[in-house]
Parts: C-alpha cells; structure tokens; sequence
C-alpha cells in the first residue's frame, strides 16, 4: 500500500533544497484495509511558527474501516506541519471503527529530499508493557503494534489514541507533572512558570469565589505561587515545561500550596468535582486551595465554567447520566456522583 516516494512528498519537494530545512517527513499509518499520512517539516524556514503555513486535519470517518493519523502542535491538530522544532509533539492515531481483531496497526516513514536530522517517535506503552520504545523514522521504518487493549479504545468507535505515540520524545525538558482525578480535574501550583506540555489538551483555569461557586477562567500559563484548577482527559498525567504566558492572575482566588501556614478552618480543597472543607494541618505540595477566612463556609463550593457548573459543563468528559427521584426531588447520577438540578453535589 506505499506510495510512490515522488508522489508522497510531492506538496514538499518544492522546497529548495538549501532551504533552512533539517527534517523533512511523510509518515504513514496503515491497516489491514486502510492507510493514512501525515507529513512534518522542521527547521529555521518555519519559525516563527505559523499555523497558516501547515494544513489542519479534517476528519473523515465515513466507513467503518476509517482511520486517523495528525500531530498536535500549539493547539492544533495538523496532517501537515511546519514548525521550527520538533520536540515532544504527540502523533494521534484514530482507530477504526472494525471488530477489536483488525486493531493492528504499523509506522513507516519515507524522508524527504531536505531530511538531515533524525527524528523519532516513542511508544510509550508498547504491546506487552515494559519501557517504552524508540524508533527512528526513516525509509527504514517498520514499527508494528496494536490499539485494542488502550484504555481510551472502545470497539465501533473511531477511538482517538492521542497519548502513546511522541515525536522526538524528551522527558528532561518537563519540569514536572499533575495527574488528574477519575473526572479529568486536579488543583495545583508550583514555584515557577510553566506551561502546559504533553499530552495537549489541558486546560487552566484560575478562579474567583462567588459565594457557593469557584468561576473558572482560562489561563495560558501556570503562574509562579498562584493556585490554579486543571482540566484534561480522566486519569492522566500531564507534564508541564518551564515557560510562561500572557494571562494575568488578577483576582485569583486559589492560593499555592507554597501560601500555607495553618488551617484556619475554612480550607476547601479539590474532591471530585467540587471543592470541600479541609480538616487536615498539612497542605500537599504543589496543590492548591481556598482560605474563605472569616467567611461563612458553605458545605461545599462548585466549580463553574461560562456560567455553567461541573455537571452541565460541555467540557467535562461524556459519561453515562441517570435521573432518577429521591424523596420527591429530581436527581441526576452521573458517574459516581450525585447532582441536584441545579448542578450541586449532593452525594
């Protein structure tokens, strides 16, 4: 199912080949019945980096034997990208929708008439387990390995596996790392700036406190010694690298682990999807909290997006919902927690 080298790169072989180009990439994901590429450039032609000079990925799940394969790059998601580095650039791998026995999946790589410097990719949870596994993507390239056993796979489903694969993987540019809850949330704080790096997809929120309620805001960067709420994918472990943004923090509410001294006993901490009173004497490190003070404590505080709170909010993740009636009021379960209608836990 290769193609023609001339043709493959055909939408890159036009550039000269003195350009300040060092790598220079089509990779290939084949199936047992499909194949898809995604072509990567990198080098001082494409920097500053310019979304507009590489092509978004549009995709195209019509059949069922339909797959996917783009890198994520500074928010967006490319079949074709020109960037000035490659480093730590998650390759995405869409599952067909076909029986768990056709999940089996292979890398090749064919270079383009620039490519000087090698580029890798890591699976980072390879069949079998075990340490993960580097490869260099060359004409050499043959890297077989399946998806049916990936906890973000689901059979009929075109499943998007955007956590296993890397480009140029790096793991000494992170500086540190946050894992989120069983509903994608995490609080946290650290001691410089950072920026979120690996997988893409988080998000940062500061917060301002209005009564009962924690409003969330998206922010570009965590802030050296300011408290920040982080949403992603259930489960996960993010990494952060040092850098920083242009959000400011004015009106945060969320204080650094780095800020505690004592409970004064109106400390509410993440739990779930809501923050609630905190009876410990230690803070752990870099989390983050509330200290209401004097304040009247409320029984417990909900996060809100956009004016919408965690059980209505579009960002949180798709999970099973149930309503049901408990002692006359309607009641929404969703997960392992329990909503009232207007969007608070109440057990």
């Amino acid at each position: 199912m290769k193609k023609l080298f001339a043709l493959a790169l055909a939408a890159l072989s036009t550039v000269s080949m003195f350009a300040a180009i060092n790598s220079q990439l089509t990779i290939y994901l084949d199936s047992e019945s499909k194949e898809v590429e995604a072509r990567i450039a990198a080098g001082d032609t494409y920097s500053p980096f310019d979304a507009g000079a590489s092509a978004s990925y549009v995709p195209m799940y019509s059949n069922p034997s339909n797959i996917g394969l783009y890198v994520q790059y500074a928010g967006g998601n490319f079949m074709e990208l020109n960037a000035p580095e490659l480093v730590n650039v998650p390759l995405v791998v869409v599952t067909s929708r076909e029986a768990s026995t056709k999940q089996n999946y292979t890398f090749y790589a064919e270079a383009g008439v620039n490519h000087s410097v090698a580029v890798s990719v890591t699976d980072l949870r390879p069949d079998g387990g075990g340490a993960p596994v580097t490869f260099e993507l060359n004409d050499l390239t043959d890297y077989s390995f399946t998806l049916k056993d990936e906890a973000a796979y689901v059979e009929g489903e075109n499943s998007v596996i955007a956590d296993r694969f890397v480009i140029n993987y790096d793991n000494t540019v992170f500086v540190t790392s946050v894992t989120t809850n069983a509903y994608g949330w995490a609080s946290f704080s650290y001691d410089a700036n950072l920026i979120a790096s690996y997988p893409a997809g988080l998000k940062i929120y500061k917060g301002a406190i209005n009564g009962d309620v924690l409003d969330l805001t998206v922010v570009d960067h965590v802030a050296a010694n300011q408290g920040v709420i982080v949403k992603g994918a259930p489960s996960t472990v993010y990494y952060f690298a040092a850098g920083s943004g242009s959000s400011s923090f004015a009106g945060n509410d969320l204080k650094a682990a780095s800020a505690w001294t004592s409970n004064t006993g109106n400390i509410f901490v993440l739990h779930n999807e809501a923050l609630y009173q905190y009876t410990g004497s230690d803070m752990a490190a870099n989390k983050a909290y509330l200290d209401l003070g004097t304040a009247p404590a409320p029984a417990r505080i909900s996060m809100r997006v956009n004016g919408e709170t965690a059980i209505d909010n579009v960002e949180v993740e798709a999970v099973k919902t149930e309503k049901f009636i408990e002692n006359g009021q309607i009641l929404i379960k969703r997960g392992e927690a329990v909503y009232n209608m207007q969007g608070q836990i109440v057990k």
